[in-house]
């Protein structure tokens, strides 16, 4: 808003000076010596230049937010590096953000949902007690793709549900952190603006967008403005940064509870160890990956060592950033003919890059490789695998669909570890109450599949859960207040609170990291999360004893 009142004010003083040259002729008279009677030579000089330079200098200044208002009208979001940036409570639509790549209809149904949560908003009286909740994420990722959208049904089924209890209602303001996240500040900057509201203060943040090394310093300031937060799709470890961050949370499974629980399910998967190799980003900015990979490689060497013919280093693809996508890998070409070589043996490929890039192993794989058999290992963004094939066809940048054949004749196999899923949690409670929102609002039952709108409801949950306990030993609802209330809950004598999730029971650790209930929360050995098999029809469990 100072940019266009600084711009206003520019484009005012240009109006002036036309008047004034008007007014004293400058511009108009028939001879030079006209001129000199009114205005000296440097006078007219700086007269000139100003007249084109405050028009450029308000249209400069103007133009970051002007570009914006394809939208609907909000001075909060401005252009940065092209995109669309920043947090809005009006209801702005960031559907034109999607790249073309997302189709005409995941912009319907992002308007859709971000309709609802304004549906929602407008509910809230002004004398109401309500509090603010911002929802920050990566709008044209190339990382998220049709699960921004789930994980948007996700946020607006809880906040329907919530709203219609006897507790504090929560408003939501949906901020873009940039398609790399890049752009975070601009959104955070706001957020602890809106913190500051005397009346209807913001208290929380959701979602924070993936495992990306911008995760870090913007979880920092909030935690140093102590404005709690919860994500809930980051599964890298450390994402934060070696030591914890006050006030941050997340409700997915961190990468090192993944691995270990593939580890484990290793015999029930018949994973063979005559053919390995373990296999990661080349991107070495990309933590998600390689800490991932790096653990897995660690775990095989020390549990499955008299198993293994050579002790495995994680093997690098690429390095490709998020915007590329090769119709072809040299890097998974080279490795389907390798693998087993000549031998026509089985063998077992550990992955921890990101889904963009794994349909494109599966189907070297299945085209490739002379193995007799392969198991691919792979941690939670394999669940991208679980999108619908009306969406899949929409969005072919992922190649879900030709994934998915590449797994239907059984040669290549996939197997990983779910964020969540309603195979799992239809007997929770929690996941009913989610279900029953999304039936009502007209959402489809197969964008719960990848779990990403199952976390959604579980992080504003958790935000929900933390005002009721701030209200009930009756301090102020403020950011600060919030933010001392998710230590002192997990302050108290004996077990850890168990928080009931649409995805299953939960607790936080001293990291904020989700542990699997009851296990730790009540002083036991940790519990890991489901391993399931990724076919073409659909995901499975598989049994591990």
């Amino acid at each position: 808003m100072i940019a266009l009142t600084v711009a206003l004010v520019l484009l005012l003083c240009w109006i002036g000076l036309i008047w004034f040259a008007v007014w004293r002729h400058a511009f108009w008279c028939r001879t030079t010596t006209r001129i000199h009677r009114h205005l000296s030579r440097p006078a007219i000089v700086v007269l000139a230049i100003a007249l084109i330079a405050l028009p450029l200098g308000s249209a400069g200044l103007a133009w970051s937010r002007v570009a914006c208002f394809g939208g609907g009208f909000d001075t909060a979001i401005r252009s940065e590096q092209g995109e669309c940036v920043g947090v809005t409570g009006s209801g702005r639509h960031f559907s034109g953000e999607l790249g073309e790549s997302s189709g005409d209809r995941a912009r319907q149904r992002m308007d859709a949902v971000q309709d609802a949560i304004t549906g929602e908003n407008a509910k809230l009286a002004d004398d109401a007690p309500y509090l603010t909740v911002a929802v920050l994420v990566p709008i044209d990722s190339a990382l998220f793709g049709a699960r921004l959208i789930h994980s948007l049904e996700g946020y607006a089924a809880a906040q329907r549900h919530i709203n219609a209890q006897p507790v504090t209602p929560i408003r939501l303001v949906l901020g873009n952190i940039g398609a790399l996240e890049q752009q975070w500040r601009t959104a955070v900057d706001q957020v602890v603006e809106l913190s500051a509201d005397p009346v209807h203060p913001l208290v929380a943040v959701v979602g924070l967008g993936l495992s990306r090394p911008e995760m870090a310093p913007m979880a920092r300031v909030l935690s140093d403005h102590q404005i709690p937060m919860v994500a809930d799709i980051a599964t890298g470890d450390d994402i934060t940064g070696p030591e914890p961050t006050p006030g941050f949370y997340r409700v997915a499974y961190a990468n090192s509870l993944q691995v270990n629980a593939l580890m484990k399910a290793l015999p029930a998967i018949g994973a063979s160890f005559e053919n390995v190799v373990v296999l990661r980003s080349g991107n070495r900015d990309d933590g998600y990956s390689r800490g991932a990979a790096t653990l897995m490689a660690e775990l095989l060497n020390n549990d499955f060592k008299d198993q293994l013919p050579r002790r495995q280093e994680p093997r690098d693809f690429g390095p490709y950033d998020d915007n590329y996508r090769p119709a072809n890998d040299p890097s998974f070409e080279s490795l389907a003919l390798t693998l087993c070589g000549a031998s026509g043996g089985s063998g077992t490929v550990f992955y921890s890059g990101r889904s963009l890039y794994l349909s494109i192993l599966l189907q070297q794989l299945q085209t490739s490789n002379k193995c007799s058999k392969v198991t691919v290992i792979s941690i939670s963004d394999a669940a991208v695998l679980s999108i619908s094939d009306r969406e899949a066809a929409e969005q072919p940048r992922w190649r879900v669909l030709e994934g998915k054949k590449a797994l239907a004749d059984g040669r290549v196999s996939l197997y990983y570890v779910p964020l969540a899923s309603p195979i799992t949690s239809k007997a929770e409670p929690a996941y009913e109450l989610l279900h029953r929102q999304f039936q009502e609002l007209g959402y489809p039952d197969s964008d719960l599949d990848t779990g990403y709108a199952i976390n959604a409801w579980d992080a504003l949950t958790v935000v929900s859960k933390w005002i009721t306990f701030t209200t009930e030993r009756k301090r102020p609802l403020t950011a600060r207040e919030v933010f001392t209330a998710t230590r002192d809950i997990l302050r108290g004598a004996g077990a850890l609170p168990v928080w009931s999730g649409a995805g299953g029971g939960f607790c936080f650790d001293n990291r904020g990291d989700r542990q699997v209930a009851p296990g730790y929360c009540q002083g036991q050995s940790k519990l890991l999360p489901p391993v399931f098999q990724m076919r073409a029809e659909g995901p499975v469990p598989v049994p591990v004893g």
